[in-house]
């Protein structure tokens, strides 16, 4: 089963969002760090991180959090 991730930078902004089946294969194929996200047209079940996209902020201190720009992190 696919996943999303998000790849984000040293100021945990997202850089881009890929889908793929483990974490493992980004880290060894492309680098960066990756969190998780969720598919946008899937429904959101309970402790899923909510679907992000480039230029949105992660929170560290939050992980079911993605905060588009104009939100902040």
């Amino acid at each position: 089963m696919s996943r999303y991730w998000a790849e984000i930078d040293s100021n945990n902004e997202v850089l881009r969002v890929v889908v793929c089946d483990t974490l493992e294969w980004l880290q060894d194929n492309l680098g960066g760090t990756w969190i998780e996200t969720c598919d946008p047209y899937s429904e959101q079940k309970g402790g899923c991180v909510r679907y992000c996209g480039c230029g949105w902020k992660y929170d560290p201190d939050r992980p079911e959090k993605f905060a588009p720009p104009e939100e902040g992190a």
